[in-house]
């Protein structure tokens, strides 16, 4: 059934009541303009609430009092009828419960505004923007496309501007990689009250984006304008489901929309005068009648492509050159202004380090910062000349992303070439988990930014590579996470060959992925290859190879060699108390022993030996009470220890193992974090279990 507006339905009729028409004729009055052909006694069956039709903010008592009201208007039965003002009295009282409740539903959950980035002068285009605002205002959503650099968000930009009157809300987000990343990215698109937490199966960008493609359904209207800047695969997945949305849409791609069925906005080339008048702009000087001729002239050798014309003008005035030039100089200037011949290292460095940047950008100053760039005017000269942008609205800096094609081809900067902003980066991520949620997900599009623009693995940067790769799984990138992890192990084996340390991490952050997206029978592969291409090392570091045996064992946990998983086990504990022994990195050392008795406790339970799975379970426990860290660690142990208790039919412990395990699984994961969920299931049947003895004593 089409979604009804309840709330909007009965303050009409409240309205009608002051101009004393009764509840069943400002009813029918409502109804007739669009159910000319229904039987108007009848119309009121539509606005019946259904069991589970309800709004999320309207209660079952709330439903049931609308249909009661509605029942009681329109019913022929005598039993049925009630008096009119007791109808009015009725309404008057469940409107204003729902406004006030609907109304606190939408501050909770609230979509916050993005301002659109500076665009200075905005030069012709009056017509394109006029059309986006016909299109949007027929059919709320509009596409506009072209090649990159032809000036499509330029518009976009401009019809935001001009018509930003229209919209209490305006959301600009640019689309550096897919519709998932986007709305799963709340610094992107942020709504109050919703955050991504990247662990567990829930931590899927999928599920994270259509969970906020929900929300947004319900909490924009055409009121709110979203701009999805660059979005050139028009064939996403979760492109169905954003047109769905009640808010003005307004995407910019280089794909003819047609090929969705969709009609679209064509930005092309500029008419000759609007071309002109951009490259006088920023040529920045008066100009002639034979060079204005001469400056037609090169731009239609570009095509008029806007953004090669505004580079040009730029480099022409910065250089003095004359307008009228012939073909090889032509070329020669095309190849200066992308080629960055004349540009001095520091030039060069910066722009190699922008060009690991997302479309999205990052905060100059952070920026600058991790690129130990303390003279400031090399920047603002890049800025001058069109390459390096800068949205002054929320001080980020980042590369058109036709500059930054070429940036990646022409000077083709290595992780070796872009060491100091990365080693910068690796350091800011060094106490990655805990960081607050929000601060993580900066990172979301950060790291695939950087990993596109460096392909090729230098072995002399393996370390920095690793760091960066294992969080792109715990920024739950799975797909990509698994996809640059297998390039990473190919390369490892390729390069150190098959028996090396460097293969055996690849292999484990490959493992890592799987085993997070609850795909067992894949990490336990994986597992047993990271193991594989350790095991034979002459040299190996106690706390690398405990690491890998431990995840070894959970591919003999999977295969049922329980015995051989244990040992594998005590193995690592003799290895761990060892180094704990010697005094080397005592605190971490617990740590790794810690999930070693865990880990001890799982294959005891899949074995179903009870009480030996209860004595690695205390003595877990007995790690976490000393280290006082609690947290998520702790939930796990405690659920173990409940599951334990439940086997053996003591059920008080079971119960108080479970209600500690529900207090921190609500501290520590968010609402709908499995391990959260799986608590508080047990407890919910603990208690109902519990009660029901209670009921039978009595």
């Amino acid at each position: 059934m089409q979604k009804r507006d309840y709330l909007k339905q009965a303050e009409c009729w409240l309205k009608n009541r002051n101009a004393g028409i009764g509840i069943k004729e400002s009813f029918e009055k409502e109804m007739r303009a669009s159910d000319v052909l229904k039987e108007t006694s009848l119309s009121h069956v539509d606005w019946l609430i259904l069991p589970g039709e309800k709004e999320d903010w309207m209660s079952e008592e709330e439903a049931k009092e609308w249909n009661a009201i509605l029942t009681a208007a329109f019913a022929f039965l005598p039993e049925y009828r009630k008096k009119e003002e007791e109808l009015w009295d009725g309404l008057s009282r469940l409107y204003e419960t729902l406004l006030q409740k609907r109304e606190k539903h939408h501050r909770e959950a609230r979509l916050f505004g993005r301002c659109i980035p500076d665009e200075g002068n905005v030069i012709g285009r009056n017509k394109e923007v006029a059309c986006v605002a016909k299109a949007l205002k027929k059919e709320k959503t509009a596409f506009l496309y072209g090649i990159g650099g032809i000036g499509k968000s330029a518009v976009a930009k401009a019809y935001a501007r001009t018509y930003a009157g229209r919209y209490d809300t305006i959301v600009y987000a640019s689309c550096n990689r897919g519709l998932r990343e986007l709305f799963a990215d709340d610094s992107l698109i942020y709504v109050q009250n919703m955050s991504y937490a990247p662990q567990g199966k829930r931590a899927e960008l999928g599920w994270y984006a259509r969970r906020k493609l929900k929300m947004l359904a319900r909490i924009t209207d055409e009121r709110t304008l979203l701009v999805i800047d660059n979005l050139n695969n028009l064939c996403d997945p979760l492109l169905k489901e954003a047109l769905k949305l009640p808010c003005h849409l307004l995407i910019t791609t280089r794909m003819n929309p047609a090929c969705v069925k969709r009609s679209g906005i064509l930005v092309g080339a500029m008419e000759e005068k609007d071309l002109l008048r951009l490259f006088a702009f920023y040529y920045g000087k008066e100009m002639s009648d034979e060079e204005k001729r001469d400056a037609l002239c090169i731009l239609g050798k570009f095509h008029g492509h806007t953004l090669y014309g505004k580079l040009l003008a730029r480099e022409c005035a910065g250089k003095d050159i004359r307008l009228f030039v012939k073909e090889k100089e032509l070329f020669e200037i095309r190849e200066q202004i992308f080629g960055f011949i004349n540009f001095s290292k520091k030039e060069k460095e910066i722009l190699k380090n922008a060009a690991l940047l997302p479309a999205t950008g990052m905060d100059a100053q952070r920026f600058f910062c991790l690129s130990r760039c303390e003279d400031k005017s090399l920047a603002s000269k890049l800025k001058d000349r069109g390459l390096l942008e800068y949205d002054a609205g929320r001080g980020f800096v980042f590369l058109h992303p036709v500059v930054r094609c070429e940036v990646l081809k022409t000077l083709s900067p290595t992780w070796s070439g872009c060491s100091v902003f990365l080693s910068g980066f690796v350091q800011e991520v060094s106490d990655f988990w805990n960081m607050p949620v929000q601060k993580k997900m900066e990172y979301q599009a950060y790291l695939p930014a950087v990993f596109d623009a460096l392909p090729q693995i230098e072995e002399s940067c393996m370390d920095m590579i690793f760091t960066l790769a294992s969080l792109l799984w715990q920024l739950g990138l799975w797909s990509f996470a698994l996809r640059h992890t297998k390039i990473l192990y190919q390369k490892c084996r390729s390069v150190f060959g098959f028996s090396h340390s460097n293969t055996a991490h690849a292999a484990y952050l490959a493992a890592s992925v799987y085993h997070n997206q609850g795909e067992r029978n894949s990490a336990a592969l994986w597992y047993t290859r990271a193991w594989a291409a350790y095991r034979d090392l002459e040299e190996k570091k106690p706390e690398e190879e405990a690491l890998y045996r431990m995840k070894y064992s959970r591919y003999l946990t999977l295969h049922g060699k329980f015995t051989e998983a244990r040992e594998t086990l005590l193995h690592v504990e003799d290895i761990y108390l060892s180094e704990i022994a010697a005094g080397k990195n005592v605190r971490r050392m617990f740590c790794w022993l810690q999930n070693t008795y865990i880990e001890h406790t799982r294959v005891c339970m899949e074995d179903e030996k009870n009480e030996e799975a209860l004595i690695w379970c205390k003595k877990a426990k007995e790690i976490a009470e000393a280290l006082q860290e609690g947290g998520a660690t702790e939930v796990y142990i405690l659920y173990d220890e409940a599951v334990l208790w439940e086997r053996m039919g003591d059920w008080p412990r079971a119960g108080e193992c479970l209600k500690r395990a529900k207090e921190m699984a609500e501290e520590y994961f968010d609402e709908n974090y499995p391990e959260r969920l799986k608590v508080e299931a047990a407890w919910s049947a603990w208690k109902g279990k519990s009660d029901g003895e209670e009921k039978k004593k009595k």
